[in-house]
């Protein structure tokens, strides 16, 4: 599950790749300067073959935690170039591509809110701080409003 947007941005590649422009590659080529919304798509492509090719435990291992993680927050660069990409593609309705911006502006939301609100306390806010006592991170250390 976790290589399946590499998986479907391949699909979706091959399918303009080999149906739209017939392998011709001077073509293609042309036609990724010419069009803006394909250049977009490309821009989201290119940092998603080192994010699948490091997904694998192993890799995770290799890498380091710390490393993996900063590589991998590259996602939150791709998935609003995808949208956008997904924008500039449609000629008439842009409801689905405004629902799919929306869907990703909220989860990106959340996990931007969710990573800053579980960043551990500083030892200078002890228990009797005036900063109120919000719940636990994974570890089981206070996480606090700040």
């Amino acid at each position: 599950m976790r290589s399946f947007a590499f998986f479907y941005a391949c699909l979706h590649v091959s399918s303009y790749v080999g149906l739209d422009q017939f392998f011709d590659w001077r073509a293609l080529w042309k036609d990724v300067l010419k069009r803006r919304y394909i250049t977009v798509g490309m821009l989201a492509l290119a940092p998603l073959v080192p994010l699948a090719a490091t997904s694998t435990g192993a890799m995770v291992r290799r890498l380091g935690g710390r490393r993996w993680r900063a590589l991998h927050r590259t996602v939150y660069l791709i998935a609003p170039l995808a949208v956008l990409h997904f924008w500039m593609m449609i000629k008439a309705d842009h409801s689905r591509p405004l629902l799919y911006g929306a869907v990703t502006a909220i989860l990106l939301g959340y996990r931007a809110a969710t990573v800053t609100l579980a960043r551990p306390v500083p030892p200078s806010l002890s228990e009797s701080s005036p900063t109120a006592l919000i719940g636990k991170d994974r570890k089981g250390g206070a996480v606090r409003w700040r």
